[in-house]
Order: C-alpha cells, then structure tokens, then sequence
C-alpha cells in the first residue's frame, strides 16, 4: 500500500499546476480559442470566462471526488459511470474521436503559425509538424517528447508576460478595444455562442469534455488524499482562470491587430518586438509538436495496444489522416467546428452527471457491484 503524500502547500502547488499545464497547452497558447469564446464579445467576454473556469473548477471537484469514490481508473469507465452501459460508452467513443479531430485542429494551428510569422506557405508549414511527428512514432524519440515537454511552463509565463504587456501597452485600449469587438461582424471573427454568457457555458461545456481524462489519472491515484486534491484543484482553478482572463483581456486591448489574425497571441508579441514573435512562435510550435504526438498514442491505444508489432504504423497512419483533415479549412474554421460540436456533447455529459448525482445516486465502487452501479436505471 502506498503512502500518501504529505499534506502542504506544495503538493496544492504541483496537483494545480499540473492541472493548469493540462488546460493551458498548444492550442490554448495560440490565443484563437479565447477570442472566439471570449474576446469577441467584448469585455462582457471576460465576465464568460471567469464563469467557465468557474464552472469547471466545481464540476472537475465533484468528478475527481466521484473517481475516487467509484474506483473509476479510466476515462471510459468514468464516462459509463455517468452516462451507463450505451450513452457512456458513446461518449467515450467520441471523445477519443475528438481527440483526433484535436490533432487536426493543431496540424491547422501549425500551419498558421508558419505561413503568419515564418513566411512559409501554409500546406509546408503543415507538412514540415507532421513529419516531424512521423519521425519520432517511427524512430521512438520519446526522450526528444519529454524534454521538449518540459517547455509547457514557458508557455505560460510567455503568454502571461506578452499579455500584461499588451494590456500596459496596447495598441487601442481596453474601452476601444471592446467597442470594436462588438462591431466587428462575425465573418470576420468567428463567436461560438448567440451571447457572451451562451458562450461561456459552451467553453465549460466542451472543456471539461476534453479534462475528464486528466480527472481519472487523478481519480485513479492513492499518492493523494481526496482533500488534497480538492485544495489543488483550487489553485489551479485560480490559474486556469488567471490564463483564460489576463490574454483574452490583453487581445480585447489589442483587437485591431489580432481580429485579422489566427493567432492572436503572436500578433500581440509582434507588435510588442519581433524578435519576441519570432520566439514565441517557435515555443508555440514546440508546443504543438509535444502535444499532438502522445494524442496520436492515445487515440491509437484505444484501438490497439502499444506493445503489439503495427502499432507504431497505426499511429503514424492517423497522422497521415490528421494532415489530410488539416487542409479541409483554415486553422479557425476547424477549432470552430470542432469544439462547437464537442460542446452540445458536452453538454450531455454534463446533464448524465447532475442525473446520477441527483437521481440515481449510486451506491458502492463498480468492483463491488458490477453494472449495477451504471445498469440501475
């Protein structure tokens, strides 16, 4: 039996910050979902972003308290907990299907990057990341992965310090900024909901989608106590927020430059000194590198075991299909597609959850009493 980890600050500093690197990563930093969820809405777009990460922060507490409590060691078993044998295994199968759809998306992102700051065309740009990636499935550098993983937390000080900058030395102001977003039509920037508060429930909706695996890796260890992680949590809910608001604030501040823009966080650096443009996009494109491959793992797992002889080959075959995807629209487009979608199935997760909690109130761990915990209804 393990030992549980002593109970201080620290260990509340770690389990949120690797919750915070968990939510902040590739497609986070490049700063476009946060103005098609928040920014476009003006600073009433804050007021969304403050409620969704708030919204998260409550529903990952209650999920990770249930991981623990249920025994539920994995994202699928945590979704048929929920949502029972048929609607909990569907939305385990789209999950893992957005997780590819997610690789498309960041192929889509790296393109952007590439054509807007680096000069090279947007299709090159895409085939340089997943070569790359095709590279290290077929050699195995999962050492090169891990150290160039180590970077996540330059992200986040990058983006925070690009974005205080912005805000100090903005480009139209906050006030003007706002205004703008607001008159700006939407086929020019893309909004995700009819309204600001619509648009922050789709983001909470779609994001804690995408953070139930992060919940059972959690869920599923004995190195923390259950109040442990809920102090956590608190902090990096606190952080998660920090991030959502202080860049989508700056790009507010900045809206002139970065609503032509498909990375508006860039645009923000390159306006503050190339030469932090140039590094920024560099860190952003790492970031995309080190996150799609280990997705492209994952997904291939759900389907065939890693150990066997084909897997490598499965894996590099989907990222073949990721760059396929990726040229069936602009990086925008697809980030729009995508977690608009996740978010109306987000949204019946969520619903499966308040159900069991409200309703069904399952009793025992599912070792202990088999389906019936999921079947009952």
């Amino acid at each position: 039996m393990e030992n549980k980890k002593k109970s201080n600050v620290m260990t509340y500093l770690l389990i949120g910050g690797a919750y915070v690197s968990f939510c902040v990563g590739a497609s986070f930093s490049t700063g476009n979902e946060l103005m098609q969820y928040f920014a476009s809405y003006g600073v009433f777009g804050i007021l969304g972003a403050i409620i969704a990460t708030a919204l998260c922060l409550l529903l990952i507490i209650v999920l990770i308290r249930d991981a623990q409590k249920y025994n539920l060691p994995d994202m699928k078993t945590l979704f048929v907990h929920y949502g029972g044998k048929y609607l909990g295994a569907a939305l385990y199968v789209y999950t893992v299907f957005y997780l590819f759809v997610l690789v498309v998306m960041l192929v889509a992102g790296a393109g952007a990057v590439f054509e807007e700051h680096f000069g090279i065309s947007n299709m090159l740009g895409r085939g340089i990341l997943t070569l790359a990636m095709f590279l290290t499935v077929i050699l195995g550098l999962n050492k090169l992965l891990d150290i160039l993983g180590k970077l996540s937390f330059v992200i986040l000080i990058m983006m925070i310090v690009v974005a205080l900058i912005g805000i100090f030395n903005p480009v139209d102001g906050i006030i003007e900024g706002s205004k703008l977003a607001l008159e700006t039509p939407s086929n020019i920037v893309a909004r995700q909901g009819s309204n600001w508060f619509m648009s922050g429930l789709m983001y909470f909706s779609w994001a804690i989608l995408c953070q139930t695996s992060f919940v059972a890796s959690l869920g599923k260890s004995s190195l923390y106590k259950e109040s442990d992680l809920r102090k956590g949590m608190y902090f990096g809910g606190f952080g998660f927020m920090l991030m959502a608001t202080v860049p989508s604030i700056a790009i507010i501040a900045n809206f002139s430059i970065c609503k032509g823009s498909s990375i508006p966080t860039i645009a923000i650096a390159k306006s503050i000194n190339p030469i932090l443009a140039v590094l920024f996009s560099c860190v952003v494109v790492i970031a995309i590198y080190t996150t799609c491959s280990p997705i492209c793992w994952s997904v291939a797992n759900a389907f065939i075991k890693q150990e066997q002889r084909n897997f490598k080959w499965m894996v590099a075959g989907m990222l073949i299909l990721a760059f396929i995807g990726s040229n069936l629209g602009s990086f925008t487009d697809i980030l729009y597609l995508g977690t608009s979608v996740s978010a109306y199935v987000g949204f019946v997760f969520i619903a499966t959850v308040i159900f069991t909690i409200v309703i069904r109130k399952p009793k025992g761990t599912l070792s202990e009493c088999g389906t019936e915990c999921v079947d009952k209804e």
